[in-house]
């Protein structure tokens, strides 16, 4: 009984962030960004920080055989980054805009983002979520597109967690 309690939780918490991300989109009162690039630009921009980020990041850019279950991964991997886009980007990062500029709303937005994601991990965990958070954020108001940064965060989930799988394997 306790296993499958276990394994209800974090199953019910991804699914109250895709119903938080989907009321943001749908109800945030915020003002769409003007998109300044094409779809295609931003997502070849997208997949490129999430790449570069990636690379700045990682303790080793070794790349054996990617583990089976990256496979398998990935469109949840992908589906988390874009909820989490659609609440941090969307919905705080524009509601803020208006009243504090780009830079200030980012910032705000990215230090949201790396308190969401632990604080318990000591500074340095703290500082290299808050570094993702800004350059997503970047993304975001360089392309005014949010597929921009979903694909930068996607891409930089996934090779975290192939990355992960690889050390394990190690």
């Amino acid at each position: 009984m306790r296993r499958a309690a276990l394994r209800i939780r974090p199953l019910a918490g991804e699914c109250a962030l895709l119903v938080a991300a989907a009321l943001v989109l749908a109800f945030a009162p915020v003002t769409p960004p003007r998109s300044r690039v094409p779809l295609a630009f931003a997502a070849v921009a997208g997949l490129v920080a999430g790449l570069l980020l990636f690379a700045a990041l990682a303790r080793t850019l070794r790349v054996p055989r990617p583990p089976r279950a990256l496979a398998a991964a990935t469109p949840f991997v992908l589906l988390r980054a874009a909820a989490e886009e659609a609440l941090w980007r969307w919905g705080l990062l524009l509601g803020l805009l208006p009243q504090v500029g780009a830079a200030g709303a980012a910032a705000v937005s990215s230090a949201a983002f790396a308190t969401a994601h632990g604080t318990h991990q000591g500074p340095r965990a703290f500082a290299v979520r808050a570094a993702t958070g800004a350059v997503f954020a970047l993304v975001f108001v360089g392309t005014g597109r949010l597929a921009a940064a979903i694909l930068a965060h996607g891409v930089y989930n996934t090779l975290a967690l192939a990355a992960a799988a690889w050390e394990r394997e190690a």
